[in-house]
């Protein structure tokens, strides 16, 4: 009971880390996200870069992507510009589990005080970053509450079966749905795969399934926040669940290969099951990115209806129009000096 309510206070401070992380970077970049949008609306591969450079500093796709489904809503940028940003954003969430596999649960009392020392004592910009480095910290340190309960586990002969016998893949990625989809966040449950798999406690085939279900899953945060957007904002929402649908899919008809591709690029199992996060997630990307404009229309025909894109910064005249407008108010004859 005593190790249930330690594991379950690793987990609290996890969700609460990644939680306030977002909150605190979101709460400075408003100020600046129209001018990361400007760039991000002119080519895919911009947006795609914002999208993973968004994840990255957010340590969540799935705030990502809530906040990209409001700026459509919003009218800020099209449909169309958002699905780049989406696609990126699920590649940026993968760093998080890289992070575990580095061992950053090792120095996380050090962002922690660090942190925390910036937070209290300094003022503006440091301690701002302060607030942010302890988030970050929290994180990581919960992940480590975690691996340390989930340590003396290895005696017991009844969780080692559980967690390494071959299951049915259906069951993996239905446990992985519900998990990622009640935390809204698929890292989550990922991450805590790979402390598992740290400990020799999980095994590659029993994790996989689970890491397909979490990307699933993980879409009901912006399902949530496309119910109440426009339909622009709702069709960016739906988007989101049709790539990671169709990406799951195809790791499942040839499940055999992909993991035995995971095998052939490490030995380790911790960093196999980061590897498969984003090797997931990149079969997306690869799928999608090219056919961004046909799958638009599709969805626009699917999901019929528009709505108007506001220009997100104001517009250069062209030279020529503005010296005849200026022509039409000021005729020649008035300037002349009599």
């Amino acid at each position: 009971m005593k190790e249930a309510l330690i594991a379950a206070s690793g987990i609290i401070f996890f969700l609460v880390g990644m939680i306030r992380l977002s909150a605190a970077v979101r709460h400075m970049m408003d100020a600046r996200i129209k001018e990361l949008v400007k760039y991000a609306v002119e080519k895919p591969l911009y947006g795609l870069v914002t999208g993973i450079v968004s994840a990255i500093v957010f340590q969540s796709s799935s705030a990502s992507t809530a906040l990209t489904i409001g700026l459509v809503s919003a009218g800020l940028i099209s449909f169309y510009s958002s699905l780049a940003i989406i696609l990126g954003a699920d590649i940026g969430t993968t760093l998080t589990v890289q992070f575990v596999i580095w061992r950053f649960t090792e120095f996380s009392p050090f962002f922690i005080s660090i942190g925390g020392l910036l937070w209290l004592t300094c003022r503006g910009g440091w301690k701002t970053a302060g607030e942010m480095i302890f988030y970050f910290g929290l994180m990581f340190f919960g992940l480590d509450i975690i691996g340390q309960v989930a340590a003396p586990l290895k005696q017991s002969p009844s969780f080692i079966n559980y967690f390494t016998q071959i299951k049915n893949p259906l069951f993996g990625i239905g446990v992985g749905m519900v998990v990622a989809a009640v935390v809204h966040a698929s890292s989550i449950p990922i991450s805590i795969l790979a402390v598992l798999a740290q400990q020799d406690l999980v095994g590659l085939e029993n994790a996989v399934p689970v890491i397909l279900g979490a990307n699933i899953g993980t879409t009901v945060t912006a399902l949530f926040a496309g119910s109440v957007a426009n339909i622009s904002g709702k069709k960016t929402a739906v988007s989101h669940l049709i790539f990671k649908c169709v990406g799951v899919l195809l790791c499942l008809i040839f499940l055999p290969f992909f993991i035995e591709i995971l095998k052939s690029l490490s030995t380790s199992v911790p960093q196999q099951i980061a590897l498969a996060h984003f090797l997931l997630n990149l079969v997306i990307v690869g799928v999608f990115i090219f056919f961004l404009r046909p799958f638009a229309a599709l969805m626009k025909k699917v999901l019929p209806g528009e709505d108007e894109a506001l220009p997100l910064w104001p517009e250069i005249l062209k030279a020529s129009a503005t010296i005849s407008s200026r022509s039409a108010l000021w005729p020649e004859s008035r300037l002349r000096v009599r």
